[in-house]
């Protein structure tokens, strides 16, 4: 086989494998999106769970607050200083020791929980975006919008270090090819710069420049 010959082969594989993500997502939808709306249902549930057990041992952190005003159906939280917080370890200090005990073991046990949830959750959507391309709720070609969910939020709470690393460039990647949103892809890089500044004022063009591929 010459170069040539090899050459148009390669060219063949790219726009097949292009279009192979298209077809496998117009096909696959109704599996896709009940996929993605379990990562998103455990990827709350694990957080929520934290928040349960601080609510449990009488502590006031800005999730609890946010927690217990939704509950009286607040359309608004003006007027409620939401950043006024006296430190966990503060508010454990003024516990018995038991309780204190009691509380550490249920939360550092939630809190694997999650890491586990969040590792999990990574490895299904680094599936789904190599099989799919990325999956946002954005996406023009969901052929229904009772279907339509995205996973962005879940991928900002994968854990720094390499699995954020490799995830970041792979969401970049799918940027340039015209499957991620702007909203999303913003929403991820503040979070992947350690929520510095406002998001909406993030210039992508600019920060994906510095992620290396």
């Amino acid at each position: 086989m010459n170069l040539k010959s090899i050459f148009k082969l390669f060219i063949i594989s790219l726009l097949f494998l292009g279009c192979s993500k298209e077809y496998y997502f117009k096909r696959d939808q109704i599996e896709i999106s009940k996929k993605i709306k379990k990562i998103n249902q455990d990827d709350q549930n694990v957080r929520h769970n934290l928040t349960r057990i601080e609510i449990k041992y009488n502590l006031r952190t800005f999730e609890t607050v946010v927690d217990s005003l939704s509950k009286t159906n607040a359309t608004s939280f003006e007027g409620v200083n939401l950043s006024n917080f006296k430190s966990i370890n503060y508010q454990l200090s003024k516990m018995s020791v038991s309780k204190k005990d009691s509380f550490q073991l249920e939360y550092e046990n939630a809190k694997i929980k999650m890491r586990q949830t969040d590792s999990i959750n990574r490895t299904e959507i680094k599936k789904i975006i190599k099989k799919y391309g990325f999956v946002e709720y954005y996406n023009p070609n969901w052929k229904n919008d009772s279907l339509r969910t995205g996973f962005s939020t879940a991928i900002t709470h994968i854990p720094r270090g390499d699995e954020m690393e490799n995830m970041i460039k792979l969401v970049v990647k799918e940027y340039k090819k015209g499957r991620v949103h702007d909203d999303a892809m913003r929403h991820m890089l503040w979070d992947y710069n350690d929520r510095k500044g406002l998001m909406d004022t993030i210039d992508i063009k600019k920060q994906i420049k510095t992620i290396k591929l």
